[in-house]
């Protein structure tokens, strides 16, 4: 079940930059390592599956004939029919872990922004006098209303946080509807997979533009539409970062790795 969309958009090209954030710098590894557990587990089965093929057809020619030696000619270690049985179970780790990195990004990268601006957290909103009395510094008192306010904005949805950006700081999470689109569509299909097995409820149906597939159903993914959402999702971070960079001046104390200056370009 691949997730992309049907109808390529028109939407302007992320920014590129040669240094990044701490937030991103984690985002960057994470997603690495998401991508290079796939591959490995992959090219493992197949590896193990042809080394018992090549062991298999050198005992052939030494006279073995049994059931074992043709099951092993046919299927080696039976490791790429095992992986097929957890497939499933697989990419939905893999995406799920995918689209929480990405969400950690954003509540890092929020507490950036807000360090760099904390008059941006102005509002008519009550603190409570103990709260206030709990910390005896102002930097204190800023510090903790700052991760107050980044915890309660990273329980709320998608387009929520979206809004709230653009409302309260003139800041666009997303530059097209495209894109804001396909990030609430990953993060419910997260949620789906966390909350509900996988299988499309009315939730997920009110929540998603346009669902994939009808209530009730399963959502199945392959090892390609896992990689294009990490792809994705790679791209939206260095996008969002290079404007928060422009637009709040945050500190961007690590370089980016070529190959993934290159991937967003």
């Amino acid at each position: 079940m691949s997730l992309m969309p049907t109808v390529k958009a028109r939407h302007a090209k992320p920014a590129t930059f040669p240094f990044m954030s701490a937030p991103r710098s984690r985002h960057v590894k994470a997603s690495a390592e998401i991508t290079q557990f796939l591959k490995w587990v992959v090219v493992s089965a197949i590896h193990l599956d042809d080394a018992v093929r090549d062991i298999a057809k050198s005992e052939r020619l030494a006279g073995r004939t049994d059931e074992s030696l043709r099951r092993e000619l046919a299927v080696g270690a039976g490791a790429s029919r095992k992986l097929g049985m957890y497939y499933r179970l697989m990419t939905e780790m893999a995406l799920s872990r995918a689209v929480d990195s990405y969400l950690t990004y954003l509540s890092e990268l929020l507490s950036l922004i807000f360090r760099a601006s904390p008059g941006s957290l102005r509002s008519s909103e009550e603190v409570k006098l103990d709260f206030v009395l709990a910390h005896p510094t102002r930097a204190g008192l800023i510090k903790a209303i700052i991760d107050r306010k980044v915890n309660q904005l990273s329980y709320q949805g998608m387009r929520s946080l979206s809004e709230f950006l653009s409302r309260r700081l003139g800041f666009e999470l997303f530059q097209d509807k495209h894109s804001l689109e396909r990030a609430v569509l990953l993060v419910e299909v997260r949620n789906l997979i966390v909350h509900a097995r996988g299988i499309v409820n009315d939730t997920f149906i009110q929540r998603v533009a346009k669902p994939p597939v009808p209530r009730g159903k399963q959502m199945r993914f392959t090892i390609n539409d896992v990689q294009a959402h990490i792809a994705f999702l790679a791209g939206s971070v260095s996008d969002i970062e290079g404007r928060a960079h422009d637009k709040f001046g945050i500190k961007l104390p690590y370089r980016v790795p070529s190959r993934s200056v290159a991937a967003a370009e």
